[in-house]
């Protein structure tokens, strides 16, 4: 059998594998997570299962001991959760300060009702079916629930004990940079039928998220083309000017960051003429290194999106090859994590401005209502349902709406309340 256990360390997450093969212990392994909390740790111990033992299918044990049940929606969470299994082992991954291991209780142990049938059919499969089903459970006695603690201590010790070789000084070397990578921007692009362009912008330094610094650009006339939208955003984040990132990652491969990059010098030479000048701290001109992370593909050709997935390459300016970086790489899974969090983010902002234009054009159907006050009704009350049902009090404090216009506005849904209603009754429908 197997046994994981979960260490909570100050700065992040500690994990800790044993290998126990007829009965007795042979060996075991660390990760670590940075900047993930105590209540991660259930979604992420799922995810990572999935994605270790895929890369090991030869290896998978009967039993795997675990000290919580997975969370709902298992087959949800190996496909589509981006930010979860970006394992840094703790053989390269600092953390300050000190941590604990989890002393998992009786009552945490006992969680039961979490579906896992379908990551158990999984390991199954991957074992192959002359040597039995895999199965993942809660520690059975006090000899294996000495077992999960001494996995989750592991992982606290390994951790604490590479607090000399810092996150950044090693991103640096694995990205060939002449500097060591501490604040890092990663973009992705999306967008609803080639309409309603975001990019999104995270932020992190030293490994955690800064969401303080975190932005959506909002793009025109891109028609759908990554290209085009990664570009504009180009120019826009160079005529913002500093703090400028140690490292921009691309969400893309050589052709986005190839038309990142001739918008960047473009943009530089430009603001050279008008006696604006950046000053270069990588080799070719950059005020930061410019990377890609390239999506791994299916047999069938797709994007790959499953947690944590250990084949995703990263492409610099100017080199076919990607970098030569073992699959399950602590840095790669790190920046992994980068990018999976700059799509959520992305796509969230996407979400929620394709619903802002959506309810702007029903409201700007309403006589006495233009664009500017439809937004700002947007985001007072986030739908049309809430307008309607708004007093003339809770509209007049919408900035720029009076008490004339919020009585004139409370008139009109109170018409359109009433519209509705008779629509809905006379259909045989409850209002």
């Amino acid at each position: 059998m197997d046994v994981a256990g979960v260490a909570s360390v100050r700065g992040g997450l500690g994990l800790g594998l044993l290998f126990v093969r007829d009965g007795k212990l042979l060996d075991g392994r660390t990760f670590f997570w940075p900047g993930l909390e105590l209540a991660d740790g259930p979604e992420l111990l799922w995810s990572f299962l999935g994605q270790f033992y895929s890369e090991m299918a030869g290896s998978v044990p009967a039993r795997i001991v675990v000290p919580w049940l997975a969370p709902k929606e298992p087959e949800a969470d190996m496909r589509e959760s981006h930010n979860v299994c970006a394992a840094l082992d703790a053989e390269g991954s600092p953390a300050d300060g000190e941590g604990a291991p989890l002393s998992p209780t009786e009552e945490s142990l006992s969680e039961t009702g979490f579906a896992h049938e379908a990551l158990e059919a999984l390991l199954t499969e991957l074992r192959g079916d002359v040597s039995g089903v895999v199965r993942i459970r809660l520690p059975r006695d006090a000899d294996e629930r000495a077992l999960v603690d001494m996995a989750a201590s592991n992982a606290c010790e390994a951790v604490l004990r590479r607090q000399d070789e810092p996150l950044a000084d090693r991103l640096g070397a694995a990205l060939q940079a002449a500097i060591p990578i501490r604040r890092i921007e990663c973009v992705d692009a999306s967008h609803t039928g080639g309409r309603d362009t975001r990019v999104g912008m995270v932020v992190f330094e030293d490994g955690r998220p800064n969401k303080a610094d975190y932005r959506t650009y909002a793009l025109e006339n891109t028609h759908g083309d990554d290209y085009a939208a990664l570009s504009q955003w180009a120019v826009r984040r160079m005529h913002d000017g500093p703090p400028w990132a140690d490292l921009v990652l691309i969400d893309g491969g050589r052709g986005q960051i190839a038309a990142v990059l001739r918008a960047c010098k473009e943009t530089l030479s430009q603001l050279h003429v008008s006696g604006l000048s950046v000053e270069p701290r990588v080799p070719g001109g950059l005020p930061f290194v410019l990377a890609g992370i390239a999506k791994a593909r299916d047999e069938e050709g797709r994007a790959d999106r499953r947690a944590g997935n250990v084949r995703d390459r990263i492409f610099l300016p100017g080199r076919s090859n990607p970098l030569p970086l073992k699959e399950g790489a602590s840095e790669l899974l790190f920046l992994q994590h980068v990018r999976d969090t700059a799509h959520h983010f992305a796509l969230g902002r996407h979400r929620r401005a394709h619903a802002g234009t959506a309810l702007e054009g029903e409201l700007t159907r309403i006589p006495g209502i233009g664009p500017a006050m439809a937004r700002r009704l947007w985001e007072a009350f986030g739908s049309f349902e809430n307008m309607l049902a708004a007093t003339e009090a809770e509209l007049a404090r919408v900035p720029g709406v009076g008490p004339v216009t919020a009585r004139r506005l409370a008139e009109r849904f109170c018409r359109l309340r009433d519209a509705r209603k008779h629509a809905s009754t006379s259909h045989g429908v409850p209002g």
